[in-house]
C-alpha cells in the first residue's frame, strides 16, 4: 500500500506522496501549458506526474505527447540540453509510437549533454534496439557506428556493424539481395569501409616502422604488419565484391576496392570491377571518370581513352575531362579538327566562359584550320556555328566584356577576339563591336598574337 501510494522522483530522488500531489498538479496543468509549468520546477517531475494523473486512452497519449514534443523541440532549439534530457526522460514512460523521436532526438542531446559519455550512448543504442524490428535494428547499427567513428574508434564501430543480427548470421550474398533489405547492405558496405580505413591505418604504421624494424624488430615484426594489411584488404574487398553485379550509386565504395585492388597489383580484377560498374551505371558520370582514370594511370591506347571520354561527355559536356578529349584527338587522330564540337559544346556552360584554357584551344584551332583552309575542319566549324549563331555573339562577344576580360586576362580577351574575327560572328551587330574594342584595348600590349594572325588571315580569304 505504501508503495502505491509514493513514487520515487528519477530526477531528484525525493518521495512524492501521489494523493497530495494529484490536486495541486491537476489544477497547475489545467491552468498553464506544459511550457509554462516546466519552468517552475523540473520538467521530468511535472511531465511525469502529468503521465500519472491523465487518462490512458490513446488519443489522449498522442495529444500530450505532442505537447511534450513541442517542449523537446524548444529545449533542443535553444541548446538547454539538461532540461532536453529531462524531457525526454519524461517521454521514454509512455514510448509508444515515440521509437523514432526517442532515438534520434535522444542521441543528438547525448551527444551534446554535459554528462554523458561513449559509454552511456553505446548503452542507450543498445537497448533501444533491443525494442526494434529487424530493419530497425540494422538501421540503428548503423547510425551508432557513424557517431563511434566520429569518436576515432574504428575497432568498435566495425564491431557494431559486424554484430547486427543478420550480419552475423553469414547470410549469403544471393539471400541479401532476395531481401532487398538496404539497411542490411549498407551496413556490410561501411563494415567494409571501415576495414579500408584500418587497411590504410595499417600500411601508414607500417611505413612509418619500416626503416627501423630490422634494427629493433627484425624480420618478424615486419610480417605481422604485413599480414594486418592483407587481412584488413581481404575483409574490405569480400565486403565490396558484389557491388560489381549490383546496379546502384556506389562511389565511395567503388573508388576503395579498386584502391586495395591496385595497391595490391590486382590490376585485372580492378580494371573487371570498373568495367561493370560503368556497364551497370551508363547515366552515372562518375562511373566514367573512374574508369578513365584508371585507364590513363596504366598507360591504355588512346582509342580507349577516347571511347570512355565520349560517353562521359555526352552525358557531361561541360566537364572538364573535354580538354583531355581535346588533346587526345590533336595528338592521335589525323583530323585535329574532330576535337571542335568538344569545345564549342564546353563553352556553352558559363562556368567555362571566363577560363583560357578552352580559349585558347579553340583560337588556335580556328586559326591551324583557316590557315590550312582545311575542308573538313571548315565544314565541322559551320555546322557548330549554325546552331549557335543568334545567341553567342551576345553570350561571349560583348563590348562590356572587352573590360572585364581585360581586367582579369588579356590573353583571355586575345583568344576570344582572335575567335570572334574567325566565325561568322564579324558580320553580326554585336561581334564587330567586341572586335574593334578588343583590338583598341591590345594593340599597345603584348597580349595581341593570335588576333594579328586571325585578322591577317580574314584579309588573306
Amino acid at each position: 500500500m505504501e508503495r502505491a501510494s509514493k513514487t520515487v522522483s528519477s530526477a531528484g530522488g525525493d518521495v512524492v506522496d501521489d494523493n497530495q500531489e494529484r490536486g495541486k498538479a491537476a489544477s497547475s496543468i489545467g491552468s498553464q501549458s506544459i511550457t509554462s509549468v516546466a519552468s517552475q520546477e523540473s520538467i521530468y517531475e511535472t511531465m511525469r506526474r502529468t503521465r500519472m494523473l491523465e487518462p490512458r486512452s490513446s488519443n489522449r497519449r498522442i495529444t500530450k505527447n505532442a505537447q511534450f514534443v513541442n517542449v523537446l523541440k524548444e529545449c533542443m532549439l535553444n541548446h538547454r540540453w539538461v532540461e532536453a534530457g529531462q524531457v525526454m526522460k519524461a517521454i521514454c514512460l509512455e514510448p509508444m509510437q515515440m521509437e523514432d523521436i526517442i532515438w534520434k532526438c535522444g542521441r543528438h542531446i547525448m551527444y551534446n549533454h554535459p554528462k554523458s559519455t561513449q559509454g552511456i550512448v553505446s548503452a542507450f543504442s543498445l537497448k533501444l534496439q533491443r525494442l526494434l524490428n529487424q530493419q530497425g535494428r540494422l538501421e540503428k547499427s548503423v547510425e551508432h557506428a557513424f557517431y563511434l567513428l566520429s569518436k576515432g574508434d574504428l575497432q568498435e564501430a566495425y564491431m557494431t556493424l559486424r554484430e547486427a543480427p543478420d550480419l552475423r548470421k553469414g547470410l549469403n550474398v544471393t539471400k541479401r539481395h532476395e531481401t532487398e533489405d538496404r539497411w542490411e547492405t549498407l551496413a556490410f558496405l561501411y563494415s567494409g569501409l571501415i576495414k579500408y580505413a584500418m587497411w590504410l591505418e595499417s600500411k601508414a604504421e607500417c611505413s612509418n616502422e619500416s626503416e627501423y624494424t630490422d634494427i629493433q624488430f627484425g624480420s618478424q615484426d615486419s610480417s605481422y604488419g604485413s599480414l594486418a594489411i592483407e587481412r584488413h584488404a581481404d575483409d574490405a574487398t569480400r565486403s565490396f565484391e558484389f557491388l560489381t553485379d549490383t546496379a546502384g550509386i556506389w562511389d565511395v565504395f567503388i573508388t576503395k576496392h579498386c584502391e586495395i585492388l591496385e595497391c595490391h597489383e590486382k590490376l585485372g580484377d580492378a580494371s573487371e570491377v570498373l568495367h561493370k560498374y560503368k556497364d551497370n551505371n551508363p547515366k552515372n558520370p562518375n562511373a566514367h571518370k573512374y574508369l578513365y582514370g584508371y585507364l590513363k594511370r596504366h598507360n591504355a591506347h588512346p582509342n580507349e581513352l577516347v571511347t570512355v571520354l565520349k560517353d562521359l561527355l555526352h552525358l557531361v559536356p561541360s566537364d572538364e575531362l573535354a580538354l583531355d578529349m581535346c588533346e587526345l584527338i590533336q595528338n592521335s587522330a589525323d583530323n585535329a579538327s574532330l576535337a571542335l564540337p568538344f569545345l564549342f559544346d564546353m563553352l556553352d556552360y558559363a562556368c567555362w566562359q571566363d577560363d583560357i584554357r578552352p580559349w585558347e584551344k579553340l583560337a588556335d584551332l580556328l586559326i591551324t584550320v583557316v590557315k590550312n583552309n582545311d575542308s573538313d575542319g571548315l565544314k565541322i566549324t559551320k555546322e557548330c556555328w549554325d546552331s549557335r549563331s543568334k545567341w553567342w555573339p551576345s553570350y561571349h562577344f560583348r563590348s562590356c566584356h572587352v573590360i572585364t576580360d581585360t581586367e582579369q586576362d588579356r590573353n583571355l580577351l586575345d583568344c576570344k577576339a582572335a575567335i570572334a574575327t574567325l566565325l561568322p560572328a564579324a558580320n553580326t551587330s554585336t561581334g564587330n563591336p567586341f572586335r574593334k574594342c578588343a583590338k583598341r584595348a591590345l594593340k599597345h600590349t603584348g597580349a595581341y598574337r593570335r588576333l594579328k594572325k586571325a585578322i591577317k588571315l580574314t584579309k588573306d580569304n
